[in-house]
């Protein structure tokens, strides 16, 4: 007791420690751990123990209750009885019979299906003691409770506070959600509680409009402000938050903490008030935004004054927004508008769907090749405003006399005309391609790395004189031709490839992007910027995971140089798309 140790593991309901000059484990319920270094699932529960009192040893002993565990008063007081019960109810599940139980116990007592006194699973109604923890019909508990008290003081319940989401509670949320234009479907989840904490939370504004952290009525000023950006945290950042579930614009968890969220919150803020939408929250937004003056999101934007004229973005409109980054990934009106405007000049030739894939990357990054930009397939501000510009080129693919394509320009990633059709219709005969349509895009790409490797030429995936001309010649290999050429791997860097640069190389996240890139694009090149060798993979899986492979033995040898054979040390390599992003 008392004594001081190293927690260097946490395992369960054990902690591997270290004490003096031993290592091993210990029951985790016998440390003193600050709430602040517990694990995520742990964080939202507290250890609870004889002597606590209050709302969650409350909520403790009516679920405890359900489960015949214990028959005494809730009364939010751990005592005796508590204790027997908290014992009775570890020895059925079999946990140790300390008495005290652990964060991961409440987690199966409020959350999942534990065994009750006569040995049966079964799932209890009380809520567990979190904040925000979604609510419906039938539950019951403190959370109900104070929800019940909350739309009371909001006016929109008249039943009694008894802790039970009965049909009056249900009608009262539905009621509240209505008058707030959230989906009236009567479940208290996150979003409606969001803003119903907000409403009830939120202090009486000072004369000015603007709330202050102290009892003191001091307004916000150029001396006293503090800037709110990404990363800003603090109570202010708080305050920022309600204000903007007061005004609709926010929806996401009241955290203290500017980011993403909260950027595009004070924007559109920003763009309803007139102010220039660049998401930080700086003096001149708060100011507005704090005062009685400041427009609700639902509330339509007035016509634009002649000083307001250069930064209202009025909504919906016709107009596009120039301020925003559309990517890969990115979907919804803008990129639809974005597609429809291509398709005006002749870059984007596929359906019209707002969503920001590979044919509008590539359509992207050829108008910026064509009209003088950098040429990185994402459409920023620059790029928006000249794909809009009365300026903007339009694309005119070049006429070829003859339906084979000459050998004068070497053909690449983007390209478009009636030489790449000819070209395609060639890899369509010898069985690469199932169709040509005149655009060099991911198909194609794809469909010339595999002549290549096929006709031992140099892999690059661009469509040079050589390529050119062993693709028209009658020695062409086609795709089913048996003998693949064998290519051994050397100790030197990969001839006749050209290696991405380090700045064209980005870390992305496997579930939010790259496993919809690798489904539509399931074979890429690795490239070792170790020791200069690349080689081809074939993806087949796509679930938390990629499962691959080497399509041929020439890269199964390249991979087990880079790798070594059999080995499972993790080794960080480049992973090159057929759109060419790395």
């Amino acid at each position: 007791t008392g004594a001081s140790i190293s927690v260097l593991a946490v395992n369960g309901e054990f902690l591997k420690v270290t004490y003096r000059s031993g290592t091993g484990y210990i029951a985790a319920v016998y440390a003193d751990i600050a709430a602040a270094y517990q694990t995520q699932e742990e964080t939202d529960y507290s250890q609870l123990k004889s002597g606590d009192s209050g709302d969650a040893v409350r909520a403790l002993q009516q679920a405890l209750t359900e489960l015949k565990f214990y028959s005494g008063a809730t009364d939010g007081k751990f005592s005796a009885s508590t204790l027997a019960a908290v014992k009775a109810f570890q020895k059925k599940n079999g946990y140790v019979q300390t008495g005290i139980l652990t964060p991961a116990q409440q987690k199966l007592l409020f959350e999942g299906r534990p065994k009750n006194a006569s040995g049966k699973t079964a799932s209890v109604k009380t809520l567990p003691p979190i904040d925000g923890y979604p609510m419906a019909q039938g539950d019951k508990g403190e959370a109900v409770r104070a929800l019940q008290t909350a739309l009371k003081t909001l006016g929109y319940y008249s039943g009694a506070l008894n802790g039970v989401y009965d049909s009056a509670t249900d009608a009262a949320v539905k009621a509240f959600q209505r008058a707030k234009g959230l989906t009236a479907d009567g479940k208290a989840g996150d979003k409606t509680q969001k803003v119903i904490n907000a409403l009830t939370s939120t202090p009486t504004p000072v004369p000015d409009g603007i709330p202050t952290q102290t009892p003191v009525q001091t307004p916000i000023n150029a001396t006293n402000v503090i800037v709110m950006q990404n990363g800003t945290r603090g109570v202010a950042v708080k305050n920022l938050q309600k204000r903007l579930v007061e005004l609709g614009y926010y929806t996401c968890t009241i955290d203290g903490i500017f980011d993403s969220n909260d950027i595009a919150a004070v924007k559109a803020f920003q763009k309803k008030n007139g102010l220039n939408a660049d998401g930080i929250a700086g003096l001149e937004t708060q100011l507005i935004l704090f005062s009685d003056a400041a427009l609700p999101y639902a509330t339509a934007t007035p016509a634009p004054t002649a000083q307001q004229s250069a930064t209202v973005t009025p909504t919906p409109t016709s107009t596009p927004d120039l301020t925003q980054m559309l990517k890969s990934g990115s979907k919804g009106t803008e990129v639809t508008r974005l597609q429809e405007r291509l398709e005006e000049l002749n870059y984007f030739h596929v359906s019209v769907d707002g969503l920001y894939g590979p044919a509008t990357s590539m359509a992207v990054r050829l108008f910026q090749r064509q009209n003088g930009l950098t040429a990185d397939g994402v459409a920023g501000t620059k790029t928006l405003q000249a794909i809009y510009s009365s300026g903007a080129k339009a694309y005119a693919a070049a006429a070829t006399p003859t339906p084979t394509p000459v050998a004068d320009t070497t053909m690449r990633l983007g390209d478009m005309g009636a030489k790449i059709k000819a070209m395609q219709q060639r890899l369509v005969t010898l069985g690469y391609m199932k169709k040509a349509d005149g655009a060099f895009g991911p198909s194609t790409y794809a469909a010339v790395l595999a002549f290549q490797q096929k006709n031992g030429l140099t892999i690059s995936g661009e469509v040079d004189t050589v390529t050119l001309r062993k693709l028209n010649s009658s020695s062409a290999k086609r795709s089913d031709a048996a003998g693949s050429p064998t290519v051994k791997p050397t100790q030197t860097p990969s001839a006749g490839f050209d290696a991405p640069k380090a700045s064209q190389v980005r870390y992305a996240n496997w579930y939010t992007e790259i496993r919809t890139r690798a489904r539509a694009m399931p074979d890429v090149t690795i490239y070792d910027p170790d020791t200069g060798l690349h080689y081809k993979l074939h993806m087949f899986s796509f679930g938390k995971h990629a499962d691959c492979e080497p399509p041929t033995a020439a890269d199964t040898a390249i991979m087990n140089q880079v790798c070594g054979t059999n080995n499972w040390t993790p080794h960080a390599v480049w992973v090159i798309f057929s759109d060419g992003r790395v």
